[in-house]
This record gives structure tokens, sequence and C-alpha cells, in this order.
């Protein structure tokens, strides 16, 4: 599990086993589709957003063996939008010796900023319960409109799914953590 959890890491993949126990691996994407819309049966929802997050990535690979002395394998991935919202450079340096070529660090580079960019955006919501959706699912928010609710609109991948059912209590919900997809 240490090797695939490895290798999962070095090319932005997650993997999971779905609800036939079979493993399923995943390369997020921020065109995934939706596979769902939440409007006016949100029973519960916040949304919220994280301004603390890298917006500088500098990954260094393994050193070249030949080559003036001195010379690195490294690449950098900036999100100048956020760099010029918040005003200052939050920087985020990642050493991967297994990475030895220019484009495999710009790659690895690429893939972190757009971690950091999904860990920005963090929502939960309560629905009722829904067995069709499953993890790193993609589903959209829309509470409703002031004086009832906040009019805030979110889309984001599941990370967290806690489904509660008590035929007893007549409670069928599902509690979703979400981040930016």
């Amino acid at each position: 599990r240490r090797v695939l959890n490895e290798l999962c890491s070095t090319y932005g993949l997650a993997y999971f086993l779905d609800q036939d126990e079979v493993v399923q691996f995943r390369e997020f994407s921020s065109s995934d589709p939706l596979v769902w819309t939440y409007q006016p049966e949100l029973e519960l929802v916040s949304f919220g957003s994280n301004d603390q997050r890298a917006n500088h990535i500098i990954v260094s690979g393994k050193p070249p063996a030949i080559g003036p002395l001195g010379s690195v394998t490294s690449a950098e991935a900036y999100d100048l939008a956020h760099l010029h919202q918040v005003g200052s450079e939050r920087l985020l340096h990642h050493v991967d010796p297994k990475l030895t070529t220019l484009a495999q660090c710009a790659q690895k580079a690429s893939l972190l900023l757009a971690q950091e960019m999904r860990l920005q955006i963090t929502s939960t919501a309560t629905v009722p319960l829904n067995p069709a959706l499953q993890l790193f699912d993609c589903v959209a928010l829309n509470d409703v409109v002031a004086p009832v609710g906040s009019g805030q609109q979110d889309t984001g991948r599941i990370i967290q799914l806690r489904a509660l059912y008590d035929a007893q209590q007549a409670l069928y919900e599902l509690r979703l953590g979400l981040e930016g997809r």
C-alpha cells in the first residue's frame, strides 16, 4: 500500500474501493462533469474558503548525473491571480528524488498547484440520503435566496461521505464534505 500511495502521489491520482469493492483510480480535473445538483433539498449547508494556501510551487528532483557542477532539476508553478489577490507569495517547496527530468518536475508542480487550489474551497452539506453518490464525485450546491438562505452557490468534489439511516427515527440523511474541483 505504501508503494501504491507513493505512485499515486507522484502522478496526482487517487484510489478507493467503490460500492462493488473494485479498486478505482481517479485523476482529478476541474472539467469533471457534475453528477448531482442540490437546490431546495439542502437541509444544512456551510460554505468556506482558505486563503492560506500556497500560490508558488517549486519542485526539485534528482540532480542530473552529467552536466555542470551544481545544476539542478526543478520546475515552478504559479497561481498569479491568487498571488495578486492576497498580495503575498506563499511558497511550497517539494523535493522528490524520483523525478529525473524537467518535464516530470513541471508536471508535479502543476499537480501540486491544482491540489492547493482545490483545498482553497471547502463546503459541508447535509442532504437527503442518495446512495448513487460515491467518493470523488462532483456535485453542485445551490442555497435558496435570502431571507431563507444565503443564495450562495458552489461546486465541489466529495471527499467525505457519511450516511445516516435509522428507520425507527425516520432519519435518512447524507453528510457531504466537499473540496473545490
